[in-house]
């Protein structure tokens, strides 16, 4: 058996053959593949240039634009150009100006300054109702808990900041707790992603496995979250709870109602005691006066 090579414009193109006239003709038919490289590689460019052209129009006229139009403006049928855009982008046009304009509103979202209804007309819906069920497909949330799921901290503020202004880093976690999963809860999840253990209440994370939109499993996607087992102690309100260290210095307490597994941190020391909580009360004077809210 022989190879034969063949170097052009600084690359390698190598045949094989097994006997002279396979060898021979191996060889004429790497000159002839090799001599048409060129123009192999321009009509390839040619028609990435065409992609990019696609796309750059969609991109300019997202809010309007429709086949017939985008298939005009290239010259091309609406067949041609749909199955064209599939196959080079591997979505349809439809996909393409959608996720164009989710992404737009989810911009105006974030910014807060404008009406759902003025932020649905502005990326081209006309109807709210047609935009909340389209935004809410693609981003598995509504519009509503996607603004709340992205706080807005003072600069100093995310947890990764305060960590480190205590001089630690994500790494130097021995374990973070979820209180629960809602989204304006577990939206800075990530943030910590180098800390030893993540831990939820069992029955939390069965909710959050379900359907229900106040949570949104991207948030946590890839942390390595492990159920809490919340054992019958008697203490707090579902007389659940766990004694981490065993010493009764931390011990989680079971206090769902909120969440369905809503978890409190009762922290002792020297006969003194914190209380940690989330989403138990709207102000001071429900805890002081046990003053509850009104309607909302």
């Amino acid at each position: 058996m022989s190879y034969v090579s063949i170097t052009c414009d600084g690359k390698m193109y190598w045949g094989v053959g097994i006997d002279e006239d396979i060898i021979k003709s191996s060889i004429n038919a790497l000159v002839v593949a090799v001599n048409q490289l060129p123009s192999i590689e321009s009509n390839d460019t040619i028609i990435d240039e065409r992609m990019v052209e696609i796309q750059n129009y969609i991109q300019a006229n997202y809010k309007t634009i429709t086949l017939d139009e985008l298939a005009e403006h290239c010259h091309l049928s609406e067949q041609y150009i749909s199955k064209y855009i599939k196959d080079k982008s591997g979505k349809t046009f439809v996909e393409i100006v959608r996720n164009i304009r989710m992404k737009k509103a989810r911009t105006l979202l974030k910014n807060g300054n404008m009406t759902i209804e003025s932020i649905a007309s502005s990326v081209g819906y006309q109807n709210v109702e047609h935009f909340s069920r389209l935004f809410k497909k693609k981003y598995n949330m509504s519009w509503q808990l996607n603004i709340a799921s992205k706080a807005k901290l003072p600069p100093g503020e995310a947890v990764s900041e305060q960590l480190a202004s205590l001089g630690l880093k994500p790494e130097d976690l021995d374990l973070v707790l979820f209180t629960h999963l809602d989204v304006d809860h577990a939206s800075g999840a990530k943030l910590v992603r180098g800390a030893k253990r993540f831990l939820a209440a069992e029955d939390e994370l069965k909710a959050a496995a379900g359907s229900d939109i106040r949570y949104n499993r991207r948030l946590w996607d890839g942390l390595p979250l492990e159920p809490l087992f919340f054992k019958n102690t008697g203490l707090g309100p579902e007389g659940r709870s766990l004694d981490w260290f065993g010493d009764g210095s931390v011990r989680f307490i079971d206090v769902s109602g909120h969440s369905a597994g809503t978890t409190g941190v009762l922290i002792t020391r020297n006969d003194r005691f914190v209380f940690i909580t989330s989403d138990a009360c709207y102000n001071r004077a429900s805890w002081e006066n046990q003053k509850v809210p009104g309607l909302m």
